[in-house]
């Protein structure tokens, strides 16, 4: 049950992080789009979305291939039930304190007039918020 676990929790890691990448791959070349010729622009583009195509593809193929599904959490003794509360719970918590901080960041960074340091600051926000996440 362990692995079937292991590899579920893999493929939706995998993901989460490759709609993260093409995020932020998108935000850091976005800007040189109109600077370069366009089948330059075509070919990146076709590199990023073919590879995360590739890596959702190969996510979905671990998933299947785990058998874990949803409900088999569900059947769970009372203790391994009020686990998987508290870690679904925590990732709860992790994942509205991150949207609080990023939202207070951008309120702080416009006030002060500081927009060159909004999407470093999301960015070390999202970065950090990896420190809690260990923890579950």
């Amino acid at each position: 049950m362990r692995t079937r676990i292991f590899l579920w929790g893999l493929s939706n890691g995998i993901i989460a992080l490759t709609v993260a990448a093409l995020f932020w791959i998108g935000l850091g070349l976005g800007p040189y789009a109109g600077r370069v010729e366009w089948y330059v622009d075509a070919l990146v583009s076709l590199l990023v979305y073919g590879f995360c195509g590739a890596s959702i593809w190969a996510a979905t193929r671990i998933r299947r291939r785990s058998g874990f599904r949803r409900e088999d959490l569900r059947p769970a003794d009372p203790d391994q039930r009020a686990a998987n509360h508290r870690t679904a719970l925590g990732f709860v918590r992790i994942v509205v304190a991150q949207a609080v901080l990023v939202g207070l960041t951008v309120i702080v960074c416009l006030l002060w007039d500081a927009r060159e340091l909004l999407w470093p600051s999301i960015g070390v926000i999202v970065s950090l918020h990896f420190i809690p996440l260990g923890g579950i």
